[in-house]
């Protein structure tokens, strides 16, 4: 997942919004490889959702200037990540991977393959 702005800053006025929704996951983390913003003035907000729609969402984190490295994860299977930019500054944006996280262990399972 990343800004939009490959090589470049990311534009002024930005608000932009992905919603990260894999079917039947129990929770989903995104980490940041690469994290610079305008601090204080433009910044990642990351919420947990209950569906696709999101239309109560529990804010997670709120992030801003260089946070490279940083991990968030949702108790859901659906993740909100907002940028939102002011009309000045720019920064490099950021760069981020997702996955899945691991169930907790509920007793027995059955496994049928190996994946």
């Amino acid at each position: 997942l990343e800004d939009g702005s490959g090589t470049a800053d990311y534009g002024n006025n930005v608000d932009c919004e992905w919603i990260i929704a894999p079917a039947g996951a129990p929770g989903v983390s995104i980490q940041f490889s690469q994290f610079e913003t305008e601090q204080d003035y433009d910044v990642v907000r990351i919420y947990e959702c209950q569906n696709e729609q999101c239309p109560d969402p529990v804010l997670l984190a709120e992030l801003s200037g260089s946070r490279s490295g940083q991990r968030v994860q949702t108790s859901t299977g659906v993740m909100r990540v907002v940028l939102t930019s002011d009309d000045s500054v720019s920064s490099g944006g950021f760069s981020a991977t997702w996955g899945l996280v691991s169930a907790p262990c509920t007793g027995m399972q059955t496994l049928t393959d190996q994946s």
